[in-house]
């Protein structure tokens, strides 16, 4: 009599192969999440860095007062922001944020402006913006963003190394 020999997987080398798989798991998707949450909060940044090149390059082209302007229904840059020119007409709307990302700005200003020589015309000599995770794996690292528009009306994007209380 011939034996048949057959090939395949024993129980003890799958359910082997199923704990490695699941220690792998068990590290990989947290710096998976991190990694999806670090992209969004720059997807915004970039956005918002968008409006501000728009709204400067409008204002230099019209040779006039050009505004970015938090959500008008709540007064908030959570809601998403709008470019306008001097007379309020919208030239851009800007949809809200992910809902993993919070925007907070210095002073909580709500708006900003370009003159028709592209400077923004607020007091402050640096207008700071900082867009974060809203929520995050305590002890984990999370990078947000600072947006800073110069007197000038130079806009430039910083990122800001975090861990997460």
């Amino acid at each position: 009599m011939s034996m048949k020999k057959f090939s395949g997987f024993t129980i003890i080398e799958l359910m082997f192969t199923l704990a490695v798989a699941a220690a792998l798991l068990v590290v990989a998707v947290p710096a998976f999440m991190n990694i999806v949450q670090n992209n969004r909060v720059t997807a915004q940044a970039n956005s918002f860095l968008t409006a501000v090149t728009l709204a400067r390059s409008e204002a230099i082209k019209r040779r006039d007062t050009v505004n970015v302007v938090a959500d008008s229904g709540t007064a908030s840059w959570r809601e998403g922001w709008e470019v306008q020119d001097s007379g309020g007409t919208t030239l851009r709307v800007f949809e809200e944020m992910d809902p993993v990302v919070t925007f907070t700005s210095t002073g909580g200003n709500i708006q900003f402006s370009f003159g028709r020589d592209g400077r923004l015309t607020t007091g402050a000599d640096t207008l700071q913006l900082r867009i974060a995770a809203a929520k995050c794996d305590p002890g984990m690292p999370y990078t947000g963003r600072n947006i800073l528009i110069s007197q000038t009306g130079n806009a430039r994007v910083e990122r800001t190394d975090q861990v997460c209380p």
